[in-house]
C-alpha cells in the first residue's frame, strides 16, 4: 500500500491496531496488534514517522538534538520537537498516518523466528487509555476484546521468557514497583497499575530487541542501547531474589526503597553507541530505541537510518557521527540529572528547616526523616535545635552510629557538640568509637583525631586535653562515612 492512502478511504474492516497510554498523553508515538497464527503469534508494531517530518539538519532538529528528549514535568510537557511537529507526526485516533512497521514472528513460547521492517501506514488505530484496556478484557461482548485478549497472552509468555533467560523483570501491580531496563527499581504510577501496562512494555521490548537485530544483521549502524554488568552490583539473580523477599516481608514498601537506593548506587548507566555490547539488566544480546521518535532524539536518529536502509540510499549517519551524537545524549542526561539532584536537595533543604523551625517535633520524626534532616544539618552551620535533639539523645543513649558520624563529621561550628559526643562516646560505647575510629584511619592514615589507646575493652577514645583542643580543634574531627 502507497503512502497516499486516504484515511477517508481505509477500509474499516481492516485488522484494528492499538495506542495504550495515559489519559493525557498527546505525543502517540506507536501503536501495535497482535495476530494468533498456526504456529505462534505475529506482532505488528507500527512507528509514527517522524523523520517525514523533521529534515536532518533542520532548526528543529538541532533544537531536539540539543533537547535529547521531552521533558514531563508535574505541571507542564516541554516537547522535544515542539508542539506544531508534535501534532503534525503523532499518530491519533482513527486517523490513518505513514509508519515504519515492525514485524515479529514468534513460537508458541515466544522465541523469535522471524523479523521484517517496511514502510507502512497505521489504518485507523484504536487510542484507548491503560485502564480502559485493562477494562476491556475483562468485558466479554466487547468487540476489541479478542484482540487485547491476543495480546494479554503473548505479553505473558513474553515476560515469562524474559525471566527465564535471566533478565531481572518486574511488574509488581500491587505495591507498584517496576525495574528500568538498567535494573533499578523505581515505582509506578498509579495509571500505570494494571495489565495493559505490562502489555505495551512487552510489546515495545519485543520490537526494539527486533530492530537491533535487523539492523546487526546488515551491519547498519545505528545508535544501541548497551548495558554493561556492574563489577559492584549483585547479580541480577541476586537482586530478583531480594524483591522476591521483599515482596513477601512485614513491611514491602520500606523494603521496595531500600532495594532501589542500593541498585541505583550500584547498576551501571546504559548508553548508546554505533557498536554493539548487548544488554545486560534485560538479558538480551541487542536492543536499541526506536519506539519513541516523538520523545527521544536518539529514536530519532535510529529512524533515520532505518528509513535509508529500507530505501537502499545513502545512511544520513556515520558511525563517528552517531558516537558524536551518543555523546552529547550522555552529556544532556549527566546535566538533566544534576539538575534535579539540586532540586531534590534544595527540597530536603527546605523540608529540613522547616522540621528544624518546629523544635519539638524533632523527637517525633521516624528514624529515615531524622537521619536526612541530621545529615543536611550538619552540612551547614551550628542550629541550635537540632544539637539540643542530639543532646536528647545522648542523654537518653539512644544515639546510634550514623548519627554520630554525622556530627562528627560537621564543620567547626559544631565543635562543642562533637566534644560532648566524644565525652559520650568514650565513656559509654566503646564499641562505637571502635568503628569510628577505623573508619576515620580509613581515610586519614597520617592522623588520629583522639588519644587512641588499648583497654581490656578493646580500642577507647578519650577526650584531647584542654591544650591540644585550644591549638586544634580539628583533631577531634572524625570523618563520617560517604553516604
Amino acid at each position: 500500500m502507497s503512502d497516499s492512502t486516504d484515511a477517508t478511504t481505509v477500509d474499516r474492516a481492516a485488522p484494528r491496531v492499538y495506542m495504550i497510554d495515559s489519559p493525557t498523553t498527546r505525543d502517540r508515538d506507536d501503536a501495535f496488534r497482535v495476530d494468533k497464527t498456526d504456529t505462534g503469534y505475529r506482532v505488528t508494531v507500527h512507528v509514527a514517522r517522524v523523520a517525514d517530518h523533521v529534515p536532518l539538519g533542520s532548526d528543529e532538529d538541532l533544537a531536539a538534538r540539543a533537547a535529547g528528549w521531552t521533558l514531563y514535568g508535574p505541571r507542564r510537557v516541554t516537547p522535544m520537537l515542539g508542539e506544531t511537529i508534535e501534532d503534525l507526526a503523532t499518530l491519533k485516533h482513527q486517523e490513518s498516518r505513514p509508519t515504519v512497521a515492525i514485524q515479529i514472528d514468534l513460537s508458541e513460547t515466544g522465541e523469535v523466528v522471524g523479523r521484517e521492517l517496511r514502510r507502512d501506514i497505521a489504518l485507523n488505530p484504536v487510542a484507548l487509555t491503560y485502564a480502559s484496556a485493562t477494562t476491556t478484557l475483562d468485558e466479554t461482548d466487547h468487540r476489541w476484546r479478542p484482540d487485547l485478549i491476543t495480546a494479554h497472552h503473548l505479553a505473558m509468555i513474553l515476560l515469562d521468557r524474559r525471566r527465564n533467560d535471566g533478565a531481572l523483570a518486574l511488574y509488581d501491580l500491587a505495591d507498584g514497583w517496576t525495574v528500568t531496563e538498567e535494573g533499578v527499581l523505581i515505582p509506578l504510577a498509579d495509571i500505570e497499575r494494571n495489565v495493559a501496562y505490562v502489555i505495551v512494555q512487552e510489546m515495545m521490548i519485543v520490537a526494539n530487541a527486533a530492530v537491533a537485530a535487523w539492523a546487526a544483521e546488515r551491519e547498519l549502524p545505528i545508535l544501541y542501547r548497551n548495558h554493561q554488568a556492574s563489577a559492584v552490583a549483585p547479580s541480577l539473580s541476586e537482586i530478583a531474589q531480594d524483591i522476591r523477599v521483599a515482596q513477601n516481608s512485614a513491611d514491602p514498601a520500606a523494603d521496595f526503597r531500600t532495594l532501589r537506593q542500593r541498585t541505583s548506587l550500584t547498576m551501571k548507566k546504559a548508553t548508546y553507541g554505533p557498536r554493539l555490547l548487548g544488554h545486560y539488566g534485560l538479558s538480551l544480546p541487542s536492543y536499541t530505541h526506536s519506539t519513541s521518535p516523538l520523545r527521544r532524539y536518539a529514536d530519532l536518529v535510529t529512524q533515520r537510518q532505518l528509513l535509508a536502509a529500507l530505501d537502499e540510499r545513502e545512511l544520513p549517519y556515520s558511525a563517528e557521527s552517531l558516537t558524536e551524537i551518543a555523546e552529547s545524549l550522555r552529556e544532556t542526561a549527566a546535566l538533566r540529572s544534576a539538575a534535579v539532584t539540586a532540586r531534590e536537595k534544595a527540597k530536603d533543604v527546605d523540608r529540613t528547616l522547616t522540621a528544624v523551625g518546629r523544635a519539638n517535633s524533632l523527637a517525633d520524626l521516624s528514624t529515615e526523616r531524622w537521619l536526612k534532616t541530621l545529615k543536611l544539618a550538619t552540612k551547614g552551620p551550628y542550629l541550635a535545635p537540632v544539637a539540643i535533639e542530639v543532646r536528647r539523645r545522648i542523654d537518653a543513649r539512644l544515639l546510634d552510629h550514623q548519627d554520630a558520624a554525622y556530627v562528627l563529621g560537621a564543620n567547626d561550628s559544631w565543635r562543642e557538640l562533637k566534644l560532648d559526643l566524644l565525652t559520650y562516646v568514650d565513656e559509654h560505647n566503646p564499641a562505637m568509637a571502635s568503628m569510628l575510629l577505623n573508619q576515620y584511619q580509613q581515610q586519614n592514615a597520617d592522623a588520629l583525631p583522639v588519644t587512641y589507646q588499648e583497654s581490656q575493652d578493646g580500642p577507647r577514645t578519650r577526650r584531647s586535653s584542654p591544650s591540644t583542643r585550644a591549638s586544634d580543634r580539628s583533631a577531634c574531627s572524625l570523618a563520617p562515612p560517604r553516604p
